[in-house]
């Protein structure tokens, strides 16, 4: 029996080994740190060029879209999604499958030395510059605006009918029906106690005065879909808050009032609202209430477009069952704003789609360079030494995006640095965070990384799908 054993232990590792040296093979170090004055640590970081038996000889054909050519279902003439053979997809208007690439805040940058810049190389027509942007972000693999972007100018330039490029729209619903009571924090919005004006009246109808307009983008197969806000404080201990609310004008306030009365719904009372189970029930019904409202109007005067969710970061929300189960029918793709991991988690992208049963997308993320003589102290990005670990980077957080069978896409924060000498919000200083520096050259040992993923996403879903 011993001599059996023995022998099995020795079969089994000659059969591991070469598995285990692959695995190895797959991955660079990469020393990163979250903060300046942290310490850098070395990651595992996993590259195209690395990967086994990974080949591209020949690139998948694409559209205008960047959408798949080999691949067609349905077409609506709008972007839509479908889970087709165990994954999820963005199917674009004519019908193929699309995975999301996209930039944020794709802005002609106001500082001095940015205006200066683009007089010397656009001359004095922004849509010189929005042409030329355009192009070149179809040439490194990116075919959509994120959030904050120049929608106008991309809406109205000479090649968006032939060369389009997608683009969504912020909404800003609860922050505008807010505004007056909210305060600017690092990168959002601040409510009360962290609490959202959800449970008001108003808010119901806000929305469906807001809504209205929309009506007038509902035939633009370009318009890829909205945001309705931007990091919402959703969190566990929400309830506490709301609760407190209470304190000065208990019988007025109409957020205390919707609290205490789902506690009486539940039968639970005031001193359960520290039990975390009860919180965490508490942020489904404020999760339902929220994407509910918004949903509905937004569809009702704009069918045809998608609703996007607030662009949820809080990690309390996100690994909340009850409230990714209750947000889902109310959404068709789930923004997620996602920081602090090196790698994405594929066991939480899975729980994340598997609650919703709707696909998600990433739409911030970005890592700065040390090397771009900016301070870094502002955003909530990793810190590498180079611009080529920057683009290592990307191509290893992307690849475990496209290994998930539910991540429909990516939105890169941002297309230009942060200016230090204009005002900004506390988490937009002083970052590389662009793609290009305020001067408009790209950080092309980065640029060439993503343009070898993005212009690689189909083959490789087909390599990580076999």
């Amino acid at each position: 029996m011993k001599t059996q054993f023995r022998c099995f232990c020795i079969s089994l590792s000659m059969i591991l080994l070469p598995i285990l040296v692959t695995a190895q093979e797959a991955t660079i170090k990469v020393e990163a740190k979250k903060k300046p004055t942290s310490a850098y640590i070395s990651y595992d970081t996993r590259i195209v060029s690395k990967l086994p038996n990974f080949k591209a000889d020949k690139v998948i054909a694409t559209n205008i879209y960047g959408s798949r050519l080999d691949k067609k279902t349905k077409a609506t003439g709008f972007f839509r999604t479908e889970f087709i053979d165990g994954r999820w997809w963005v199917v674009d208007p004519e019908g193929y499958l699309n995975i999301c690439r996209a930039v944020n805040n794709i802005q002609q940058g106001r500082g001095k030395i940015s205006i200066t810049a683009s007089a010397s190389k656009f001359g004095s027509s922004s849509q010189t510059w929005m042409t030329k942007t355009m192009e070149y972000l179809n040439e490194i693999g990116f075919f959509g605006a994120g959030a904050w972007s120049s929608n106008d100018m991309i809406i109205s330039n000479p090649i968006q009918q032939k060369k389009p490029m997608a683009y969504t729209i912020i909404l800003n619903w609860m922050s505008g029906y807010g505004r007056g009571r909210t305060v600017q924090q690092s990168g959002h919005m601040g409510y009360p106690n962290d609490c959202i004006f959800v449970f008001e009246k108003g808010f119901a109808e806000y929305c469906e005065n807001k809504a209205k307009e929309l009506a007038a983008n509902k035939n633009d197969k370009n318009l890829f879909g909205y945001f309705t806000d931007n990091e919402l404080p959703f969190k566990d201990v929400n309830l506490t808050g709301y609760l407190a609310l209470g304190q000065q004008e208990p019988k007025k306030n109409e957020n205390y009032l919707a609290a205490i009365q789902w506690l009486k719904d539940n039968n639970y009372t005031e001193t359960d609202a520290t039990n975390i189970e009860v919180q965490k029930r508490f942020l489904g019904h404020v999760g339902k209430t929220y994407f509910s409202i918004v949903h509905k109007a937004l569809k009702k005067y704009d069918p045809n477009h998608m609703n996007l969710g607030p662009r949820v970061d809080k990690e309390d929300a996100r690994a909340n069952d009850y409230f990714m189960k209750a947000i889902g029918p109310y959404v068709d793709i789930l923004a997620i704003n996602y920081y602090r991991e090196w790698t994405p988690n594929s066991t939480f992208m899975t729980t994340w789609g598997t609650n919703l049963n709707k696909p998600f997308m990433v739409t911030e993320f970005y890592t700065k360079g040390e090397d771009s003589g900016l301070a870094n102290t502002s955003g909530a990005g990793w810190i590498v030494r180079t611009q080529l670990e920057r683009g290592y980077e990307y191509q290893n957080y992307t690849l475990a995006l496209l290994e998930s069978k539910y991540c429909v896409g990516w939105h890169w924060f941002k297309y230009m640095d942060n200016d230090p000498s204009m005002p900004g919000d506390p988490s937009n200083i002083d970052g590389n965070k662009g793609l290009l520096k305020i001067d408009y050259e790209p950080y092309t040992p980065m640029t060439e990384k993503m343009k070898e993923l993005n212009l690689n996403v189909y083959n490789l879903i087909d390599y990580f799908d076999k």
